[in-house]
């Protein structure tokens, strides 16, 4: 008879895995796209690494794998690939090159699996501490996300989007015909002694609306 504990590992080891499989290499990955990457900040990192269940059921606690971001900004994390599956899982994955490099030694191959509510299911990596779901590796591709994110690097840009800008100028421009125009300067006396109908008379808005509304 299966305890209820071993069961519960199971269904955990079920939902985790088993969903969230790696599209192979010919899938159709993108490479260094961050307008793809989904959306996460350095809380979901932490939430991942530190309270994200282990394969006993318990929290993770992986607080040596947080040293990931120096992979990152020494500059040992390879390209980033990405794709999203048909049931809306994100894949991140890249070659991270290790702490001690050697003659022998290879560059590790990590990933991340996130949900379309932008949660991280799980993760992998070929290291030693791979198997177990955290490690700095798996650590640095999801802080190279995270950083992209707070620098407004990832996500649509201004840049990708319809061009917006300098909409409703030609109205705000328009003059009436130049033969209407009267160039000459206001007469001095006419100043001096209050005779204002000669004085150019801008328009003068209470409030922003009120500009929309008369440029419409």
């Amino acid at each position: 008879m299966i305890c209820k504990r071993c069961l519960s590992r199971a269904k955990f080891y079920i939902s985790t895995f088993v969903i969230a499989d790696l599209p192979p290499d010919d899938a159709g990955w993108s490479c260094n796209t961050p307008s793809h990457w989904p959306k996460m900040a350095y809380e979901d990192l932490v939430d991942y690494l530190i309270h994200s269940k282990a394969y006993d059921g318990e929290e993770m606690k992986a607080f040596r794998a947080m040293y990931g971001y120096k992979y990152v900004e020494n500059g040992w994390l390879g390209d980033i690939f990405d794709i999203m599956t048909n049931d809306g899982i994100y894949f991140l994955k890249a070659n991270v090159s290790p702490s001690q490099p050697g003659v022998s030694r290879n560059d590790y191959k990590a990933w991340v699996a996130v949900s379309s509510e932008l949660n991280i299911i799980t993760a992998h990596c070929t290291c030693p501490a791979g198997n177990g779901r955290s490690c700095s590796y798996i650590s640095a591709v999801i802080y190279a996300v995270t950083l992209t994110w707070n620098h407004g690097v990832a996500g649509e840009t201004c840049t990708d989007r319809k061009q917006v800008w300098g909409k409703g100028a030609a109205k705000v421009l328009a003059h009436d015909p130049l033969t209407d125009i009267s160039f000459s300067r206001p007469d001095l006396e006419q100043l001096k002694s209050g005779d204002k109908d000669h004085v150019p008379k801008p328009k003068l808005y209470l409030d922003h609306a009120e500009l929309e509304k008369d440029i419409r």
